[in-house]
């Protein structure tokens, strides 16, 4: 599928773990407090809205932190 939205190419990592999991870390390009994905993939698995709050939560504090560092 189609991602949601765009990622940093060089920064994506995989790992296998225990031989049965494997973990994919992507960087979005965007990565404002206001750009919370809905979903990893366009139209599919989209988060509960619980979760999408949670995480928009976090993206915020996120920046809030960046903008009081001097």
């Amino acid at each position: 599928g189609k991602l949601f939205g765009s990622t940093v190419r060089d920064e994506a990592t995989w790992t296998l773990e225990d031989k049965k999991l494997i973990r994919i870390v992507l960087m979005k390009t965007n990565r404002d407090a206001g750009n919370c994905w809905a979903s990893l993939l366009e139209g599919e698995f989209t988060a509960d809205p619980w979760v999408q709050d949670q995480m928009q939560r976090k993206l915020t504090l996120e920046r809030f932190q960046r903008e009081a560092r001097p």
